[in-house]
C-alpha cells in the first residue's frame, strides 16, 4: 500500500496541472498571422515540447514560398514551423517600439 502512495503523488500532480495547462494551450487561436517582417502563417494548434513537457510550442505552417537566409535553403509554401508559446506570443522592439511578434489577421 505504501508504495501505491508513492506512485500516485507525481500523478495526483499532473493532474492537478491540467486545467491551467489547458488555458495556456487555449491562448493561441487557429487562423491566419501576420509575422512582424510581413509574411503570413497558418495556425494549426500547439503541442507539448519533448524536451521539456511543460513547455508549449505553436505549430505554424508558412503561406508563401521564400528562401531561408543566408544560406539560401528553399521553404516550399506550407513550411511548417513550431515556435515557443512565450516567443509567438510575444513581441520584438522594432524601430525602437515594441511590436508584436505575430498578429491575428483572421479566425478559421
Amino acid at each position: 500500500m505504501r508504495f501505491l502512495v508513492v506512485m500516485c503523488a507525481p500523478l495526483l500532480a499532473v493532474a492537478a496541472e491540467t486545467s491551467h495547462e489547458r488555458s495556456t494551450m487555449d491562448k493561441i487561436t487557429s487562423g491566419i498571422y501576420r509575422h512582424y517582417k510581413g509574411n503570413y502563417y497558418r495556425v494549426l494548434g500547439t503541442a507539448r515540447s519533448t524536451d521539456n513537457p511543460h513547455e508549449f510550442l505553436v505549430i505554424y505552417q508558412s503561406l508563401y514560398e521564400g528562401v531561408m537566409e543566408p544560406e539560401g535553403t528553399p521553404l516550399p509554401f506550407g513550411t511548417m514551423w513550431a515556435r515557443p508559446m512565450e516567443q509567438f506570443t510575444g513581441s520584438i522592439t522594432m524601430n525602437g517600439q515594441s511590436v508584436p511578434r505575430f498578429t491575428l489577421i483572421r479566425t478559421e
